[in-house]
């Protein structure tokens, strides 16, 4: 990737790192369900005002309003609600862990139905090192005495962030193959209005539309950022670069959110800093480069891997 992608890969790792842990903090006050559905709602918000002040009209064909929809439904209906879901049961940082799953899950999906995303011996090679970080990461997890893996909740948390990323993986994929020349902002705005709306029956029936009144401004601020910044303004970053990097290279972003997560908890809510964290991170990183080559310098096309 070029000095500018870099830039904004390492903005986009920040927005969607942090929020693992504005989740946790807005759990304290709201239900799975209110969380993503107000952040939705917020980025929503957010993106068409800046639609507007640009001067933006949506003019999609019905493909890409069927794309956008569906893509509404994996990246942010669904991903939005499992996330919270399963942080209820397991730390903030286990769950950015977790969802670094996303590339492995997109590389296979890439392969099969994006004719420009094939598999090659140097994405399959960094997806390992990567990958490996994740699995040192984990270990202290389900192996030391204060495991959060031993018991029905935490294991289901566990394995709704996992359905989350497979979501993750779907949409991109999705994007990838059929938006191509759209205007990022208008996308993202759309985007994250089909996901409101999906989750809006959901909240209905659930008890009505939220009216926060009682929220504390602690918990407003956490869903501002989840809103304005993790969802709204990420999604920009998100569909520009999925424009000029590709699915695959997008998603690596997910490898640095244990990174984001780790040190978020080590900061704000006292979690301990292990070895295995350190060589985790250590492992991650090199994946990252692995795929995607030193920042600054452009990775020579390679074979396919058979």
């Amino acid at each position: 990737m070029r000095s500018k992608q870099w830039v904004l890969f390492a903005l986009l790792s920040l927005a969607w790192g942090a929020s693992f842990l504005f989740i946790k903090l807005a759990l304290v006050e709201l239900s799975p369900l209110m969380i993503g559905f107000v952040r939705l709602v917020i980025a929503s918000a957010t993106m068409w005002i800046i639609a507007v002040a640009t001067g933006r009209r949506p003019r999609f064909g019905r493909k890409t309003w069927l794309t956008l929809a569906a893509m509404g439904l994996f990246n942010n209906s669904l991903a939005f609600v499992l996330i919270p879901w399963g942080e209820q049961y397991i730390p903030s940082s286990l769950a950015a862990i977790l969802n670094s799953t996303v590339p492995l899950f997109t590389i296979v999906l890439a392969h099969f139905f994006v004719s420009d995303e094939r598999l090659t011996n140097r994405r399959v090679g960094g997806l390992v090192i990567g990958f490996s970080g994740v699995v040192v990461l984990m270990a202290p997890q389900t192996a030391g005495k204060t495991s959060d893996l031993g018991n029905l909740d935490s294991l289901l948390g566990s394995l709704a962030i996992v359905v989350a990323s497979v979501c993750y993986a779907i949409a991109t994929v999705i994007g990838r193959r059929n938006l191509r020349g759209e205007q990022p902002v208008l996308t993202s705005a759309t985007q994250v209005s089909f996901g409101a709306l999906w989750l809006l029956p959901l909240v209905l029936l659930s008890g009505g539309l939220p009216t926060l009144a009682g929220v504390s401004p602690f918990i407003w601020a956490s869903m501002l950022w989840l809103g304005a910044v993790g969802s709204g303004l990420a999604y920009l970053l998100y569909f520009m670069l999925l424009r000029e990097v590709g699915a695959t290279q997008v998603v690596v972003v997910t490898y640095v959110l244990p990174f984001i997560g780790v040190t978020l908890g080590v900061l704000l809510l006292n979690e301990p800093l292990t070895w295995s964290m350190i060589a985790g991170l250590g492992l991650i990183l090199a994946g990252l480069i692995a795929i995607n080559g030193v920042p600054g310098r452009r990775v020579k096309p390679q074979p396919a891997a058979s």
